[in-house]
C-alpha cells in the first residue's frame, strides 16, 4: 500500500462515523413513525391497563377490583356489610357507604394511614365568624319635637353622659305659648274654682239655687280639664312640670318657675326666654353623634344627636344551617376580637331564615362590655358553648373530610375496605377536632383521607356500574 492511499482510508471512516449515528436515529424514529400510524396513535386506556393487569374477566374496571368482590357492584355483598355494621353506626334511612380497593397494598401507597381511636372530655362548641354592633335597645336617637334655633350644645363627641343631662337649647315660639297656655289655665281654674265655693255657700244660705251651683261646678271642672291638656302638652315636649306646684304660687313666681323650667342650672339664670326648650337624654351613655350646632335652625323630627349604653354589645354571627339547629337561646358565647379583647354573653335570637346569597343563618348574642374594651364593628370569632362538657372522640383535622355539608370519618373493617361515617363536630380544641357518634377503640384513617373520600362517593364522578 502506497503512502498516498494509507492516508485516504483514514478520512472515510471518520466520515463514516459521524453519519452513523444520524442514520440509527432516523431509522428509529421512522419505525416509531410506522407503529404508530399501525396502531392508529392510540394508547391503551384505563380498563383496558386494567383487564390486561388482572389476566382474567373477573375485574371491575370501574372500581379497579376482582368483580367478584367488589362490594360497590354486588347489591347482595353490599348488604352484608350494611348487616354487619354495629347498631350504633346504622341510622334509620342513613346512605352507608364504603371505600373498596384491590389491595391493602393500594391503600398504602396512596397514603393512607390509620390509628385507634380514644376519648377524653371535650366541651361541644361552634365557632362562627362575629362582627359586634350597637343593641338597638341600647340606643337613643335624641330628636327635636319643635321647629326652632339652637342657642347652646353642652355635649361634646365621643362624652360619657348620664339619663336627663341636656344636649342642647332649642329655642321655640311653641315652647312660650305653650307654657302661656298652662298660666292661663291655672288662673282660669283658680278664678272658677272660688266662683263655685261662693255660689256653694249662697245656695247653702238659700240666695242661690242648686242649678246655679251645679253651672258653677262644672266650669270649676273645666277649668281643671285645661289645666290638664296644658300640663301634658309640656309633658310631651320634655318638661317636668306639675300643675299643682303653680297653684300655690303667685303670678310672678309661676313665671319665673316656667321660664327656667328644664333648663340647667349653669345656664338657667342667664336664660330670660320663655321659649327655650331643653334636648334630655333618655339614657346614659357614649354620645356617638352629634348634630346639634348652636345657631342652627332645625326642623321638628331633626336629629341632634346619637346616645348609645355600650355596656352591653349585639353581636351579629353567620352560621351554617346545618349547625344553627344546634343553636338555642340562653346558650353561653364567648366572643374573641380580631384585637384579642375577649367578651362572654348569651345567644339571643336565631334567624327562621337563611340569607338568599349566602345561606348562612343570622344569629344575634348580647356580651357585657363594662370596661367598654370591645368597639362596635370589631370583627373576632365567636364560640357558642352547645352543651356541657362530655367524652368524644377527638381527631387530627386529617382525619375528617366534607361533602360541603356533612363532615364524614373513615373506619377501617378489613384491609381494603373502609367504611365512611358521618359523624357531628362537637368542638375544635387545641388537641383537633372533638367528633361524635365515633366510638373509642376505632381503627381510623388519619392521613391519605381524600383518597377514601373519592371512593365512598365513586358515584358522582362517573355513572358507575352496576350489578346484573
Amino acid at each position: 500500500m502506497t503512502a498516498e492511499s494509507s492516508n485516504y482510508s483514514p478520512t472515510i471512516w471518520s466520515r463514516v462515523g459521524h453519519i452513523a449515528p444520524m442514520v440509527l436515529t432516523l431509522g428509529v424514529l421512522g419505525g416509531a413513525l410506522w407503529w404508530g400510524h399501525h396502531v392508529s396513535w392510540t394508547a391503551p386506556n384505563r380498563t383496558q391497563l386494567a383487564v390486561a393487569h388482572a389476566h382474567h374477566e373477573d375485574w371491575c374496571a370501574e372500581h379497579n377490583v376482582p368483580e367478584s368482590t367488589c362490594i360497590l357492584c354486588k347489591k347482595n355483598l353490599m348488604k352484608e356489610a350494611i348487616a354487619a355494621e354495629p347498631e350504633h353506626y346504622r341510622a334509620k334511612d342513613e346512605d352507608v357507604r364504603f371505600a373498596h380497593a384491590a389491595s391493602a397494598e393500594a391503600f398504602i401507597r396512596a397514603g393512607v394511614t390509620t390509628a385507634p381511636t380514644t376519648t377524653k372530655d371535650v366541651e361541644p362548641q361552634l365557632e362562627a365568624p362575629a362582627q359586634t354592633a350597637y343593641e338597638p335597645t341600647r340606643v337613643a336617637r335624641v330628636t327635636v319635637r319643635l321647629p326652632g334655633a339652637v342657642r347652646w350644645v353642652g355635649v361634646r363627641l365621643g362624652d360619657h353622659i348620664d339619663a336627663g343631662a341636656t344636649i342642647a337649647l332649642v329655642e321655640s315660639i311653641e315652647v312660650g305659648a305653650t307654657k302661656a297656655t298652662l298660666m292661663r289655665a291655672v288662673a282660669e281654674s283658680q278664678a272658677a274654682t272660688a266662683t263655685r265655693d261662693r255660689i256653694a255657700v249662697s245656695t247653702e244660705a238659700g240666695v242661690r239655687t242648686k242649678a246655679e251651683l251645679a253651672e258653677a261646678d262644672a266650669k270649676a271642672r273645666t277649668a281643671q280639664v285645661a289645666i290638664f291638656e296644658a300640663e301634658q302638652a309640656l309633658l310631651n315636649l320634655g318638661f317636668d312640670v306639675k300643675a299643682a306646684d303653680l297653684l300655690v304660687l303667685s303670678p310672678a313666681d309661676q313665671m319665673a318657675r316656667l321660664r327656667a323650667l328644664g333648663l340647667p342650672a349653669s345656664v338657667g339664670a342667664s336664660v330670660r326666654s320663655a321659649n327655650v326648650l331643653p334636648i334630655i337624654s333618655p339614657r346614659a351613655g357614649v354620645v356617638t353623634e352629634l348634630s346639634a350646632v348652636d345657631g342652627a335652625t332645625v326642623e321638628a323630627g331633626g336629629l341632634l344627636a346619637v346616645v348609645a349604653d355600650t355596656n352591653e354589645l349585639r353581636v351579629n354571627l353567620a352560621v351554617a344551617s346545618s349547625d344553627a339547629a344546634q343553636i338555642t337561646k340562653g346558650q353561653v358565647v364567648r366572643l374573641r376580637s380580631a384585637d384579642g379583647v375577649e367578651a362572654t354573653g348569651t345567644i339571643q335570637a336565631v334567624a327562621p331564615e337563611a340569607d338568599a346569597n349566602t345561606r348562612l343563618v343570622a344569629v344575634t348574642a348580647i356580651v357585657a362590655n363594662p370596661e367598654h374594651r370591645l368597639r362596635v364593628n370589631q370583627v373576632g370569632t365567636a364560640v357558642v358553648v352547645l352543651g356541657p362538657p362530655q367524652l368524644a372522640v377527638v381527631v387530627p383535622p386529617s382525619a375528617i373530610q366534607w361533602d360541603g355539608t356533612n363532615a364524614y370519618v373513615f373506619i377501617k373493617r378489613n384491609p381494603s375496605t373502609y367504611r365512611g361515617l358521618k359523624v357531628p363536630v362537637l368542638a375544635r380544641t387545641p388537641d383537633g377536632v372533638a367528633i361524635g357518634r365515633l366510638r373509642a377503640g376505632e381503627e381510623i384513617a388519619l392521613t391519605g383521607t381524600a383518597v377514601l373520600k373519592a371512593g365512598i362517593f365513586n358515584d358522582r364522578f362517573g355513572a358507575g356500574c352496576t350489578d346484573d
